[in-house]
């Protein structure tokens, strides 16, 4: 995020499950584990992310308790244990998918003082159901001249109707982090091991 000017949500692509749109993973005492928000699905096939709903408020209790048992003896848990279980408390106030996600992503943006413009996809008047059209039609609407994409984007996206369009193709490259961040777990897992001081000077430095 930090390597951005705007950031855009793309919540008009249909919600799928077992994704990372409702989910993260921890390290919980040497074992990769997942923490999953659960989604309303029953006969909700195409709906949009915008549109996903959470079925139950009792998630975020069990997540914020093993968080807990995963991070409370790290060093820095404590620096952060208050927010989160504030975030929590929030988050069980909302049945929003989207909602829930910027919770803790405008948390974790503040705390890395990155302050970018933010906005959704739904606000924007793009209407094509081309995954390429419809990211092109957002830049252009941003006056963007440069899209910063993550590597696994590589399948589908079509460089040469951005480059046709005066737009620049950047891509993200995770190992800019460096070894501390172990990018296959949220980035609470950082936090809770080398602090918010550290953690802001390997995500900036991206």
């Amino acid at each position: 995020m930090s390597s951005v000017d705007t950031l855009v949500i793309l919540d008009t692509v249909q919600y799928t499950k077992r994704d990372w749109r409702n989910r993260n993973r921890i390290n919980a005492h040497g074992v990769p584990k997942w923490l999953t928000i659960p989604i309303s699905t029953s006969s909700k096939y195409h709906q949009k992310i915008y549109e996903a709903t959470i079925e139950s408020s009792l998630w975020a209790t069990s997540h914020f308790s093993i968080l807990k048992s995963a991070y409370k003896e790290f060093p820095y848990w404590n620096t952060i244990s208050d927010d989160l279980f504030d975030l929590y408390i929030e988050s069980e106030k909302t049945d929003s998918l989207v909602k829930v996600d910027m919770l803790f992503t405008n948390w974790i943006m503040k705390n890395l003082n990155i302050n970018i413009d933010v906005d959704y996809a739904s606000n924007c008047s793009s209407s094509s159901t081309d995954p390429n059209l419809r990211l092109l039609e957002i830049c252009m609407e941003k006056n963007a001249h440069t899209y910063v994409s993550a590597p696994s984007a590589k399948e589908y996206l079509n460089e040469n109707l951005f480059q046709s369009n005066k737009l620049i193709v950047e891509w993200f490259d995770y190992s800019r982090l460096g070894s501390e961040y172990e990018v296959e777990f949220s980035i609470i897992d950082l936090i809770c091991r080398v602090g918010w001081s550290r953690t802001t000077e390997i995500v900036l430095r991206s």
